[in-house]
């Protein structure tokens, strides 16, 4: 029975904090963007206004800053309590960055839009049933995996990723992005079949269709822009982190990506595409939801608890967009 729940850990971005204690969350949404509280909140839970035991106890994990919130630090708490050098990306509409050790953490959100999570993309959709999640382009052919075996409905995160990494490898795509028409195509890659898929959408915009019919999914230029964008803030997030840790890719002992769709990306595809700095691939390691993992290790053990309090004052809050290298780095890694 929920009156028999006695105890909850919580975690989250900087305004869902805010809204759950009911603290206006204005601050949050003009520079400096700051929080009214960062430390660890703690209620009983006939002030939370959740169904459980009045007397129970509702934790919700410190805040880093900004737009690094609660969810930052419970990855971080699943990480080994070691001294290695790390990466570590949430990734999703915020991306959320940390770059060091357990003794000093550089923290910062790239703000890369919806657009790896299916947003603002012509057939994007959410990881559900119909959408595409990986895409394969081989001598035998297009192919791509539907998410429940269906009917192709749309593409999801996973799927974009890959779709942009394969036809930036078969030439569709060139370095800057460029969509190219089929006539282009033709004449660099005489007799492939892949040209028959670059046509227009109704727009007029240029596009490559995956399968056609009455739900046909197809990936456009403006996608892939879209993809660029988002690409590029997180990529230049994690170089940025790095040059102020002094540090370079190639001295990080572990990457960790964290978030469901960190979990069901290609981690080569990212690569290639640069989504991901260039650490070296095998080290390189999906989690899945880490923030969940890490409110479960607070709620089993209370030294993970008391380790969440410690985190803070280790880690450094960087805005990105103040950083003077930024803008310039963010224009070469499109």
């Amino acid at each position: 029975l929920r009156e028999q729940l006695y105890h909850l850990v919580l975690c989250g971005n900087s305004a869902m904090q805010h809204l759950f204690f009911g603290l206006n969350p204005r601050s949050l949404g003009v520079s400096p963007f700051l929080c009214i509280t960062d430390g660890k909140m703690t209620c009983r839970g006939r002030e939370s206004g959740l169904h459980m035991a009045p007397r129970g106890i509702v934790e919700f994990l410190p805040l880093l800053g900004g737009f690094v919130g609660a969810d930052t630090v419970s990855v971080l708490l699943t990480l080994p309590a070691d001294y290695r050098k790390y990466i570590m990306i949430d990734l999703g509409t915020n991306g959320e960055i940390a770059v060091g050790s357990n003794r000093h953490f550089l923290a910062a959100s790239a703000a890369c839009g919806p657009a790896l999570e299916g947003g603002n993309i012509l057939c994007g959709m959410r990881a559900c049933s119909g959408a595409i999640e990986h895409v394969t382009l081989s001598e035998s052919g297009l192919g791509y995996e539907v998410i429940g075996g269906g009917e192709a409905l749309g593409i999801c995160g996973s799927g974009i990723i890959d779709a942009v990494a394969e036809l930036y490898r078969a030439g569709l795509i060139d370095r800057t992005g460029l969509l190219l028409s089929a006539a282009e195509y033709e004449a660099l890659h005489p007799g492939s079949s892949w040209g028959r898929r670059l046509r227009e959408t109704e727009d007029g915009v240029r596009a490559f269709y995956l399968s056609d019919g009455a739900h046909a999914v197809c990936l456009t230029q403006k996608d892939v822009r879209q993809i660029q964008l988002a690409k590029s803030a997180i990529c230049t997030g994690c170089l940025i982190l790095l040059a102020e840790a002094g540090l370079k890719p190639d001295q990080i002992d572990e990457l960790v990506l964290a978030g469901a769709f960190g979990s069901y990306i290609n981690i080569d595809h990212a690569l290639q595409i640069g989504l991901l700095p260039p650490v070296p691939r095998d080290r390189i390691h999906a989690v899945g939801n880490g923030a969940g993992l890490g409110v479960r290790l607070c709620l089993l053990d209370q030294s993970y608890l008391d380790r969440s309090e410690s985190i803070p004052p280790h880690t450094e809050h960087l805005e990105l967009a103040s950083n003077p290298h930024f803008t310039q780095a963010f224009m070469d890694h499109l």
